[in-house]
C-alpha cells in the first residue's frame, strides 16, 4: 500500500451563504478523501452542495471553515496568486458550458491556457495536436467552435483541461448539455483517460451513468455525504 497522501482531502469542510435573513449550509462539516487515480462521481439533487464542493476542491472558492488539501498542500490560507498558480498547473477543469473562445480554432483553444507561460510554442502545439487526436478530433484541429457539434466541443474542452498534464481533473456536469448517446461517449472518454493516464478525476453530475463508470460514487444531501457506493 502506498504511503503517499490522498490526492484530495477535505476535513470539516463548511460553506455558508446568506439567503435573505437566513444562513444556509451549502456544505456542512463534510469529510472526504480521494486516493490518487480514483474516478469519483459526486451525485445529488440541485442544491445538495455538489458544485460548491467542486469549487472548494478546485481552489475556486474559499470555505467558511475546514480545510482542503491537494496532495500535500493545504489550500487554507494561501494567497490568491498561489491558488491561481495551483489551478493553472495542477488542476484541469471541464465545465458544462464548454467555455471555448468562439474566434479560436480547436488547437488554439486547447493550447491557450499555457500560452502566457510558454516561450517555445512548437512543442505546445504538438502536445495540443496529440491531445486532440487522443479525444478523436485529429481532423478538427483548425475548426472553430461554431463548426463543431456539442460533443466535439466538449472533447476540445477535455483536451484543454489536460494540456498542462494535471494530476487532478474536476468536471462539473460534463454531459449536461449533451444528448444521451453523446453524453455516454464523453463519459467513456473520461473513463478511458482515467484508466490510461492515471489522472484523478472527480465528476459532479445528475447523470446516473456517471456512477456506473466511476470507481466510487458519493451522494450528497444538504451539504453532507449521506451514502457512498462502489459500482
Amino acid at each position: 500500500m502506498s504511503d503517499s497522501p490522498p490526492m484530495v482531502r477535505a476535513r470539516g469542510l463548511t460553506k455558508l451563504y446568506r439567503v435573505g435573513t437566513e444562513m444556509v449550509h451549502a456544505l456542512d462539516h463534510l469529510d472526504l478523501e480521494v486516493p490518487r487515480g480514483e474516478f469519483l462521481a459526486v451525485l445529488g439533487t440541485s442544491g445538495s452542495g455538489k458544485s460548491t464542493l467542486l469549487h472548494m476542491l478546485g481552489a475556486l472558492d474559499h470555505p467558511t471553515s475546514g480545510e482542503v488539501w491537494l496532495d500535500s498542500t493545504n489550500l487554507a490560507g494561501l494567497r490568491d496568486r498561489e491558488l491561481s498558480r495551483i489551478r493553472r498547473t495542477r488542476i484541469g477543469f471541464i465545465f458544462q458550458t464548454f467555455n471555448l473562445i468562439p474566434t479560436l480554432t480547436s488547437l488554439e483553444n486547447v493550447t491557450i491556457p499555457l500560452l502566457p507561460v510558454t516561450r517555445n510554442r512548437a512543442p505546445l502545439r504538438e502536445r495540443g495536436r496529440r491531445l486532440l487526436e487522443n479525444v478523436g478530433l485529429g481532423d478538427r484541429l483548425h475548426h472553430r467552435p461554431s463548426q463543431l457539434s456539442g460533443g466535439q466541443r466538449q472533447r476540445v474542452a477535455i483536451a484543454r483541461a489536460l494540456i498542462h498534464q494535471p494530476a487532478l481533473v474536476l468536471a462539473d456536469e460534463p454531459t449536461g448539455n449533451l444528448d444521451t448517446r453523446t453524453g455516454g461517449e464523453i463519459l467513456s472518454l473520461i473513463h478511458r483517460l482515467n484508466r490510461e493516464q492515471g489522472t484523478t478525476i472527480i465528476v459532479v453530475s445528475h447523470n446516473p451513468q456517471v456512477a456506473q463508470r466511476a470507481d466510487r460514487a458519493i451522494h450528497l444531501r444538504d451539504g453532507q455525504i449521506v451514502r457512498q457506493e462502489r459500482p
